[in-house]
């Protein structure tokens, strides 16, 4: 359903100014949020997070800032990629959504999108790590390899 616009010679010149104003402020045009917006929004949120949990930044800043953070509580949040991308997507979703609910899906969404890219962009973890010998009490090693012999 439509909204009818007021009535009267000044009725129609405010409602016109809300609409427009309407949709400067939300960066929409005919209600739809163009998706180049929103891939900005993706790579924004992924530059900002990925700058400060695995960044030095300009003259190390930025790692001295999260070894400021490291023994408080905020130290996890910076040192975990996909924790702080939740909380660098707020003000992107806050500029693009227009209501509650589409900022609410835009955070998930940037957040997600975020994600995406980092593990897109990051090399993966090993399959298989050795950590050295084991130290095995029933095997018996070799004579000469790392002990002294006895003398019997």
């Amino acid at each position: 359903m439509k909204k009818t616009a007021p009535t009267g010679e000044f009725g129609c010149i405010i409602y016109a100014g809300q609409e427009a104003k309407t949709e400067i402020l939300n960066g929409r045009t005919n209600g739809s949020m163009e998706i180049y917006r929103f891939i900005v929004a993706v790579l924004a949120t992924w530059r900002v997070t990925h700058l400060i949990s695995a960044e030095d930044g300009p003259g190390k800043v930025i790692r001295k800032f999260r070894k400021a953070l490291e023994q408080t509580i905020w130290g996890d949040l910076v040192a975990c990629f996909f924790c702080l991308s939740l909380w660098v997507a707020i003000p992107f979703s806050l500029t693009l959504g227009a209501t509650f609910k589409d900022c609410l899906l835009l955070w998930l969404a940037l957040s997600g999108g975020a994600s995406l890219l980092e593990r897109a962009t990051s090399t993966p973890p090993p399959l298989y790590f050795e950590e050295g010998e084991d130290q095995d009490g029933l095997l018996r090693k070799q004579h000469g390899v790392g002990e002294r012999e006895t003398g019997r």
